[in-house]
């Protein structure tokens, strides 16, 4: 948990960039695709969801030639013969969406020296099968996305290519092997080589994509790392570049226009919340300032602020109030629940088997409660549980709400795990003329606020405020809340401040839910900490 408090304030907003508008342009058309139920590698459960949700919102946004393809449509035929048709049509000025989401891999390069890891990122499609060369060529290669970009941009357009999958192998952080299965949009396999005639050539193998003109990549993941599918509590599994980029576009402005300047952040924003801090999502070309594509009904905020501010999700608009409750699945690892039988009395709990993905494992032999592939608490004893379950309770209510009213916070020096001893600094901007509400809450539930304190002023004048916290125990995962609004939380600042070894999640969320109509936004991270 955080010990020391040191505080630095910087002058000046966050450079999110100021929306540019961009001539007018026709109304753009869109290639989806997604898959889930792969033949013969390991299956997906939200890729088909992504693609049709990106579709929707694109369809919102005034896109009205959009092409589908899910499952067994998205066969490579099927696939190039869509990817043809796109680019054949495309026009000057025209915005051109492509939108993939599923499972990618990494083979040997086709055109040598065009990869600095000599090998190839691919996008597997439903019937791929890496033992088959005639199955193995059910797949496309990065550069053949290079290619139809490419030509996209010949004809005077413009291309936003959404790929929510991963190529590689690596983790931002060690999953606990305690963990249960994890589902990641990538995988390996040792090629055993294919019939396929690439459409893709030399100069599109080794066309950087920051060399791009007028497009831009965004990416679940750098090429190194994995993307797991995520379970978004009110939504189900999902991709979280995919949510995030439907929640960003679908919009609540009217008729202005969004620029990526106001995707991006926002989108990286809410993806890294969703996934516990395991994906920062990557944008090529990375200065969005004067390159945009045009979605005419955009998110941008009133105050030019470049935020982007999305309506809410069918499945997420209603309020805390009216939400279904939140209840947290806990099971022991052992798959003995004998003496936890009373938790449920006592918190929002469900008692279930370890093989039911429960949110919360306790380990009756070390003590350890894990979060997926987390150790969120440590040496916690079953009278304890109550608290983490909590602390549970509001990160789920959190994640919920993540699209909806996004604050920026980051922390410092990365997501990585912190040991004992070691410093962080958590940053948290926009604020210029916001009441801000920064507090802590330990892995077993204890809360400690961070901001207002002392002589602090509850009122933010500048853009940015940060904070320097040494780690120390209890060791675990410390979420690290900042709440910030146009008049001051006092209610919820007094709740925090008396709350002592364990929030009353509850409550909490009741006084965040009468506190809606003071433009809140809501920001956090995980603190990850090991002695």
């Amino acid at each position: 948990m955080p010990k020391l408090r040191m505080i630095r304030l910087a002058i000046g907003l966050l450079a999110a960039g100021a929306i540019f508008t961009p001539p007018a342009a026709a109304a753009g058309r869109a290639l989806v695709i997604g898959v889930d139920d792969y033949a013969h590698v390991p299956k997906l459960r939200g890729a088909v969801a992504d693609a049709r949700d990106i579709a929707q919102a694109l369809r919102a946004t005034g896109v009205a030639h959009i092409r589908v393809l899910t499952d067994r449509e998205a066969r490579r035929d099927v696939v190039i013969d869509a990817f043809e048709k796109l680019v054949s049509g495309a026009q000057r000025g025209e915005t051109v969406f492509i939108a993939i989401a599923g499972m990618g891999a990494a083979e040997p390069e086709r055109f040598k020296g065009s990869q600095a890891d000599g090998l190839d990122p691919v996008f597997l499609l439903q019937a791929f099968d890496p033992r088959d060369p005639g199955l193995a060529s059910e797949k496309i290669v990065e550069a053949e996305f290079n290619h139809y970009i490419r030509r996209i941009e010949a004809a005077g357009g413009r291309a936003v290519f959404v790929a929510d999958t991963c190529f590689g192998g690596e983790l931002a952080r060690p999953v606990d092997p305690r963990a249960g299965a994890i589902a990641y949009r990538c995988m390996s396999y040792a090629p055993v080589g294919d019939a396929m005639r690439v459409v893709a050539g030399h100069d599109d193998a080794f066309a950087a994509r920051a060399s791009f003109a007028r497009s831009f990549v965004l990416a679940a993941v750098d090429k190194p790392l994995r993307a797991p599918e995520l379970n978004i509590p009110g939504v189900g599994p999902r991709g979280a570049l995919s949510y995030a980029f439907a929640r960003a576009i679908e919009g609540s402005a009217g008729d202005g226009r969004l620029g990526m300047n106001a995707i991006f952040p926002y989108v990286r924003q809410v993806v890294h919340q969703l996934s516990d801090q395991r994906q920062v999502v990557e944008l090529s070309p990375r200065d969005a300032s004067e390159r945009e594509p045009v979605v005419t009904r955009g998110v941008a905020a009133p105050d030019g602020s470049g935020s982007a501010r999305p309506a809410p999700p069918p499945d997420a608009s209603r309020s805390a109030k009216r939400a279904a409750p939140l209840v947290v699945t806990l099971a022991a690892l052992d798959g003995r629940n004998d003496p936890l039988t009373d938790l449920p009395k006592l918190v929002s709990v469900a008692l279930v088997a370890p093989s039911d993905d429960p949110d919360l494992v306790w380990d009756p032999v070390t003590r350890d409660v894990l979060a997926g592939p987390d150790i969120i608490a440590r040496d916690i004893s079953v009278s304890e549980l109550a608290g983490v379950v909590e602390r549970t309770v509001l990160l789920k209510a959190l994640k919920r709400a993540a699209a909806l009213h996004v604050q920026d916070i980051r922390l410092l020096p990365g997501d990585d795990l912190h040991r004992k001893g070691s410093r962080v600094e958590v940053e948290i901007g926009q604020l210029s003329g916001r009441y801000l509400l920064l507090f802590d809450l330990a892995g077993a539930g204890a809360a400690q606020l961070l901001y207002p304190l002392g002589s602090d002023p509850p009122r933010r004048d500048d853009g940015q405020y940060s904070v320097s916290l040494s780690v120390r125990e209890p060791y675990g995962a410390d979420l690290i809340v900042a709440i910030s609004a146009n008049q001051r939380l006092d209610e919820l600042e007094r709740l925090v401040k008396r709350s002592g070894r364990r929030l009353n999640a509850s409550r909490f969320l009741e006084l965040l839910s009468q506190a809606e109509r003071q433009d809140l936004r809501i920001g956090y991270v995980g603190l990850f900490t090991s002695p």
